[in-house]
């Protein structure tokens, strides 16, 4: 009920999944395999490689500078370096940890100063695609969202840390994996749950055309 309220059609639903597949299970996969040959290099740059691509691919597909893509292409590049140069799988695999206490302590300390970065990123997103603007009660409501983000991002590094040490590097990469897009998706999904539930009119809609907040995330990520 909740995904048909979001505008996510049963062809949306598989080309999430497809999605995840692509991003998050494939390079894990290539780099186990690529580690099974007993090389390092082959498994960093088959994983990272994988990732990269697919990074190019999008800032070409939209045509635009996304500053999270560029993002991802930055620390995946960090990522292939340093594992190269400590010569140690567990750095690259470990990734994960990494990069959710770095977003964790991003959007902790943008609550920290009062400019939540979720309002910001959100406005810009449906501003170029949607022509739209956030009201002021959404705006608080993801405020509130961004401090729960920064709070679910730190707990996922500690907990992704805790795996990372305590288990074969095998298991650790499927818990990395399970830990990473899939959990993202569902506190995304619940994220959009909550906003809608703190008010009915989302967006105050230009002329043009009417569209929801929920109405216009779930076109984003179609």
């Amino acid at each position: 009920m909740m995904l048909r309220e979001l505008g996510l059609s049963g062809r949306s639903i598989w080309k999430l999944i497809r999605q995840f597949v692509s991003a998050a299970a494939v390079p894990s996969l290539l780099f186990y395999f690529g580690l099974r040959q007993g090389s390092l290099t082959a498994a960093v740059g088959a994983g990272g490689g994988w990732a990269a691509i697919l990074q190019v691919h999008a800032l070409i597909r939209y045509r635009l500078v996304d500053p999270m893509v560029l993002y991802g292409l930055v620390f995946t590049a960090g990522q292939v370096a340093v594992a190269l140069a400590a010569n140690s799988p567990v750095v690259f695999a470990g990734g994960g940890v990494a990069e959710n206490l770095i977003d964790g302590l991003g959007l902790l300390g943008s609550v920290a100063i009062r400019r939540p970065l979720l309002p910001s990123v959100i406005d810009r997103i449906i501003r170029q695609h949607a022509q739209a603007v956030l009201t002021l009660p959404v705006r608080a409501a993801l405020g509130r969202l961004t401090l729960a983000w920064a709070v679910g991002c730190l707990a996922r590094a500690a907990g992704l840390y805790v795996a990372l040490t305590h288990m074969a590097l095998g298991p650790f990469l499927v818990v990395n994996t399970l830990a990473g897009w899939p959990v993202t998706a569902v506190g995304v999904l619940a994220s959009v749950a909550y906003v809608g539930a703190q008010t009915r009119r989302a967006v105050r809609v230009r002329p043009k055309g009417r569209r929801s907040l929920r109405t216009c995330l779930a076109r984003l990520a179609a």
